[in-house]
């Protein structure tokens, strides 16, 4: 018994723990209380359907929530501490059930109730039905459920199995007569049994064909029906034709409803198919019989009086053999029995309506109407000149069906006659070796007269002779023209054949010609090259010019006066670089040869090695060799050596063979195409003093490691790093080496240095220059050539639109880039492909192909400054942008006039102006000269997209 307290606290604790999910007095201060379940909910039992009821207390402040589960799942608005279930059977004996009670405190759980139903079974998956081969097994299988113990009996139809009596059935060995026999089974417990649905056996067995389908033989345009039998179960048919199978054709026959000749010798096939395995019966073969059809008919023919025409027929038949009849206007023609019918010269009776009949055994068939015209015509005349004399044995082209041709006669005209009303197009030709034409191609309309069309050409000629005072080398020839102008050029390379040489393309003009011989052949000038011009003038009028004899001398300078070259030795590894100073005499290189001596005595009275060394583009000399040791210092001196004299001994310089002086390492990989023949030299080099750290790999291997020890910082500036394979081993840098140069900066060790070498010969590119002189638009194109690892003596355009082809695009006795600029004859357009022919250095030639990329119309408009009188000897240069930049594009800057010159290139694309003598990008790419009172100048700016190609204005200016 419990007593109230004097406090009253006891009774308030008490209201606290009798409350119901929820619920409770809430008129008194109560004592905080994490929810407790005080009843237990109790396992239940009952008899299906009946409805089972679980009931549990629970107790807490704040009161707490209830939410009952199953199996652990949340019961759907079970919130209350009584939880009765829905009708029950069988199957949820087992089931599970508690309740959870919440608060603001925590949260509890009862302990579990679980639910027993006794009834009879469910059956909770039925057997299915299967589908089984003859000669195997079939397996049914029943799912259940329910209370104490289940029982199983399988049925085959009405009658009970012996000893089948598990959940699952297997048959004995499948026949073909077990097919279709319905199974089930009956489950019992104690309290009842429940009989499952009847699941199906199929019995498949087969396929085999009894009756194979037969070929037929029908007459277009009737039916053709193939069928096959089979035995099997079940069976499925697909139908074929040449082996593709027909849509919707899976019945034991095929129908083709109407027969064409085109069908003859169709394979038709069907496949018939039993559970897994399938036949494929033997090719049917349909043959067909029928009228010929004609694939090509006749056409309308339109011609002029005296030309031939044909018309032609095209026709297949089953049977093959076929024979012809042409009619004209519904009459036979007497022999006109062929599949094409000619005649050699039309006349006006010739016009009318052409029909052809094609029969063979099967019928006949007629084709349709051709209309043959046969008209009197006009005549349509072409005038070729060039300048303003006539132009003999041009071809002129008519666009008729079938074209004509005509060939000019001395006064420079031909004509065709009998030409019909229409519009052709008419174009010239000539069999010289180059030529273009102005227009190109005319179109001309004939309609109540005669016409005539007229052309302007420009025609190339071939300028031929022979060389002589050749020496071994590469010969360059010259034929400039007198008046000023790219020079025609071509490299002899071949010194047998009598040295003929030939310049193939040359436009009418007064020439000079000139040659010299690159003795080394590596495009650098020489003192000692043979050299020659002709005495007389080439002039080329309208024939080919032949039998020019030029000779060729050298001039061999006295070189005793000359200083010895300057030179920096730097020490390597096992070797010495030498970085040497040419000699020059106004300009151009004056020794045939140089000359390396090193020693151990200053005074050189014993010698150590010697090397001499012909003139090159590259003043760098690697000597890597056993003789040369790590830790000795050897003196070095060079001199300039001529047939009968030398220059005077540099002053020596002594080095202490073995790795540089500097702290720093680097160090990569070269990675390189050609097969090496030759050591891979890797180093850097300081460009403003000379000096270099190299490496020498006796025996390289791509990609090949390397190091370079002993290199001192960069700073200021940065090196080159150098990287060539020596495919000559002769320690410099010459064409044919494939090579490598970047600049790179040190400051501490450099790793990473992984340059790769490349392989290609040359590379070409042509890019577009327009410009509008006087108000006129002219478009040039330029090309430009670079050395690989050969160089590039000369080339030639052989192909390609708005030029006369071949065009030669010079020759390149020194340097490195080849650029010709080419005037067009009309607008390029983009993809227009050139095809050039370059020369190298060693007399192999590679064929390269260029391709238009774009043609620029953006403008810049000038503004100052500009006219005649303005006094500013320095000024200022403005302009404005194009209306429409085509893209990424950048500005170029020429200024140009007597004592004064100046180029800036890259000036970004929103600049807008540019100070006097000022490049933004090179401080020190300042103005040549200067202006003068009264002296005019030009300044050009070009707009240049990221592709080369550029549209210019110039403007002229006096102060």
């Amino acid at each position: 018994m419990i007593s109230k307290s004097k406090t009253g606290i006891l009774p308030a604790l008490l209201l606290g723990l009798l409350v119901h999910c929820g619920g409770g007095r809430t008129d008194a201060p109560l004592t905080p209380l994490e929810p407790l379940v005080t009843s237990q909910p109790q396992d239940q039992t009952v008899k299906a359907p009946a409805a089972a009821t679980f009931t549990a207390t629970v107790s807490g402040n704040p009161a707490p929530a209830c939410q009952w589960t199953l199996n652990g799942v949340p019961i759907a608005g079970a919130t209350s501490n009584t939880y009765t279930t829905p009708r029950t059977d069988s199957a949820m004996t087992g089931q599970v059930y508690a309740l959870t009670a919440t608060s603001s405190l925590g949260s509890v759980t009862s302990a579990p109730a679980v639910l027993t139903v006794t009834g009879p079974p469910v059956i909770t998956l039925q057997p299915a039905d299967t589908t089984a081969r003859e000669g195997g097994t079939a397996t049914f299988t029943v799912t259940a459920a329910g209370t104490g113990g289940l029982a199983y009996e399988w049925y085959k139809g009405s009658s009970a199995i012996d000893e089948a009596t598990g959940a699952s059935y297997t048959t004995p060995t499948l026949t073909s007569d077990m097919d279709k026999t319905p199974y089930s089974v009956k489950v019992t417990n104690p309290s009842g049994s429940v009989s499952s649905l009847p699941a199906t056996l199929t019995v498949a067995f087969g396929p085999t064909i009894t009756l194979q389908p037969a070929t037929r033989n029908v007459k277009a345009p009737g039916e053709a029906e193939f069928k096959v039998t089979a035995k099997g179960n079940p069976l499925a048919y697909q139908w074929h034709r040449n082996g593709t199978p027909i849509a919707g054709a899976t019945e034991d026959s095929w129908t083709v409803p109407v027969t064409t000749v085109a069908m003859n010798g169709d394979v038709y096939t069907v496949t018939v198919t039993c559970a897994d395995r399938s036949v494929t019966s033997d090719p049917a073969v349909l043959n067909i019989s029928g009228a010929p059809v004609i694939i090509s008919q006749p056409g309308p023919v339109s011609i002029l009086a005296g030309a031939p025409f044909s018309l032609k027929v095209e026709a297949v038949g089953v049977p093959s053999a076929l024979t012809y009849q042409w009619s004209k206007d519904g009459d036979a023609l007497n022999g006109a029995t062929a599949a094409t019918y000619t005649v050699a010269r039309a006349t006006s009776d010739d016009s009318g309506s052409y029909s052809v009949t094609v029969t063979n055994a099967a019928d006949s068939t007629e084709s349709r109407k051709a209309r043959v015209t046969v008209a009197a015509g006009y005549t349509v005349s072409g005038t070729v000149t060039s300048g303003d004399a006539p132009v003999e044995g041009a071809t002129l082209t008519l666009g008729t069906n079938p074209a004509r041709t005509a060939i000019t006669n001395a006064e420079g005209t031909c004509a065709f006659q009998d030409v019909p009303p229409g519009t052709y197009s008419l174009t010239p030709s000539i069999a010289a070796f180059s030529s273009v034409f102005t227009p190109a191609a005319q179109s001309v309309t004939v309609a109540t007269g005669d016409v005539t069309a007229r052309f302007t050409a420009t025609l190339g000629y071939t300028v031929s002779g022979v060389l002589t005072g050749l020496e071994a080398g590469t010969t360059y020839l010259s034929l400039r023209p007198a008046g000023g102008g790219p020079a025609l050029g071509a490299a002899h390379l071949d010194l047998g054949s009598g040295n003929a040489f030939t310049f193939k393309g040359v436009q009418p003009g007064t020439y000079t010609l000139s040659g010299r011989t690159d003795l080394y052949g590596k495009g650098l000038v020489n003192a000692h090259d043979p050299a020659g011009t002709l005495a007389l003038p080439v002039t080329v009028a309208r024939a080919d010019v032949t039998g020019l004899n030029l000779g060729l001398a050298s001039a061999a300078p006295d070189l005793s006066s000359l200083p010895g070259p300057t030179f920096l030795a730097s020490p390597m590894d096992s070797g010495v670089v030498i970085d040497y100073a040419p000699v020059l005499a106004g300009g151009v290189e004056q020794p045939r040869l140089y000359q390396v001596d090193w020693s151990t005595d200053p005074a050189f009275a014993s010698v150590s090695g010697t090397r001499r060394l012909a003139p090159s583009a590259e003043h760098l000399l690697v000597l890597s060799s056993d003789l040369l040791v790590n830790g000795t210092t050897y003196h070095f001196r060079m001199r300039g050596l001529g047939p009968a004299t030398a220059t005077a001994w540099s002053a020596s310089a002594a080095v202490t063979v073995g790795a540089g002086a500097g702290f720093f390492t680097a160090s990569g990989s070269v990675a390189f195409a050609a097969p090496p023949s030759g050591p891979l030299l890797v180093g850097l080099r300081d460009p403003a003093s000379g000096q270099a750290w190299m490496t020498r790999i006796k025996a390289p291997a791509s990609p090949q490691p390397f190091a370079i020890t002993g290199v001192p910082a960069s700073a200021p500036g940065a090196y080159q790093l150098v990287a060539f394979l020596d495919q000559d081993l002769d320690g410099r840098l010459s064409f044919g080496d494939a090579a490598l140069a970047r600049t790179v900066a040190v400051a501490g060790d450099l790793a990473g240095l992984d340059p790769v070498l490349p392989a290609a010969s040359c590379t070409a590119e042509v890019a577009t220059l327009h410009t509008q002189p006087g108000g006129t638009d002219v478009y040039t194109l330029v090309f430009t050539l670079r050395d690989g690892v050969r160089h590039v003596a000369s080339a030639l355009v052989t192909s390609g639109p708005n030029l006369p082809v071949p065009a030669s695009l010079g020759t390149n006795g020194g340097g490195t880039v080849l650029t010709f600029e080419a005037t067009a004859t009309g607008r390029p357009a983009v993809g227009d492909t050139y095809t050039i022919q370059a020369t190298f250095h060693d007399g192999t030639t590679q064929t390269l192909t260029v391709k238009v990329t774009g043609v620029l119309d953006a403008f810049a408009s000038l503004g100052s400054p500009s006219g005649t009188g303005g006094g500013d000897l320095e000024p200022d240069f403005t302009w404005s942008a194009p209306p429409m930049l085509p893209g990424s594009v950048h500005y170029d800057f020429t200024l140009a006039g007597a004592g004064v010159s100046w180029i800036v290139r890259g000036l970004p694309q929103g600049t807008t102006s540019l100070t006097w003598s000022l490049d933004p990008g090179d401080p020190a790419n300042t103005v040549t000269g200067g202006l003068a009172a009264g002296v005019p100048c030009t300044w050009t700016l070009s707009v240049v997209d990221d592709l080369g190609n550029a549209a210019r204005m110039t403007e002229t200016y006096t102060p």
